[in-house]
């Protein structure tokens, strides 16, 4: 696992690198390597780059790629929104949280994920979340399946057991489940029951997560 103390966090004040930033992430894997020099040439990246410990293996440029996207997703606040949260934090505190988000970018196998963390990240520094929040969603969002992630609005409301996507929520500490027994309209006089019927719906770290990826317009959330 990657050992970089605090330096993840002093990436995310990078300066206007907006560019540079989509450039590394709409670069190509097998031409990588080819450009390499060029890369390193532009403003921020090779800060970046040398974040990675890059050489020119597959995995390293994933890395790289999933740092840029988590960066991007950060891009909403400004540099120093960033620096003051920074400051407030202090060199413990600064080394447990970078340490664990890049860890959780190291191994997480979808970079859209990673940008999901970088919007999460923005929330914290907004204060919308705290610090335990903002590590326990990242941890979640790395646990789901992206297709099951983009499923998360269907629960905003009660919604009836939908296989591996509800489990997939619900496993990941995004959902809670509701009572197996629901209750039927009055018929004379008398309510009756039907058991058996399992519904689900956003638990409180899920509110959190729907209304981050809301506030900044995520694209893809969809209808089930």
């Amino acid at each position: 696992m990657p050992q970089n103390d605090n330096e993840l966090l002093e990436l995310t004040v990078y300066e206007q690198s907006k560019d540079s930033l989509e450039k590394l992430i709409d670069v190509e894997i097998e031409t990588f390597g080819q450009i390499l020099d060029e890369l390193k040439e532009m403003p921020y990246v090779d800060k970046l780059i040398k974040f990675c410990k890059v050489g020119f293996g597959i995995m390293n440029m994933w890395q790289i790629r999933k740092i840029a996207r988590f960066l991007k997703g950060s891009e909403t606040i400004s540099d120093e929104e960033k620096d003051k949260y920074l400051n407030s934090l202090s060199k413990k505190e600064k080394q447990r949280i970078s340490g664990y988000l890049t860890n959780l970018l190291y191994v997480t196998e979808d970079e859209e994920k990673a940008e999901i963390m970088g919007l999460i990240y923005a929330a914290r520094v907004r204060n919308e979340i705290s610090n335990e929040d903002m590590l326990r969603l990242s941890s979640d969002v790395n646990k789901v399946f992206i297709f099951d992630l983009q499923l998360l609005n269907n629960y905003v409301s009660p919604h009836e057991y939908r296989g591996y996507t509800t489990d997939n929520l619900y496993s990941a500490g995004l959902l809670e489940q509701l009572s197996s027994a629901e209750e039927m309209p009055e018929e004379n006089g008398v309510h009756g029951m039907a058991i058996g019927v399992r519904k689900y719906k956003l638990n409180i770290m899920g509110e959190k997560l729907m209304r981050i990826l809301r506030n900044a317009g995520y694209r893809h959330c969809v209808e089930m």
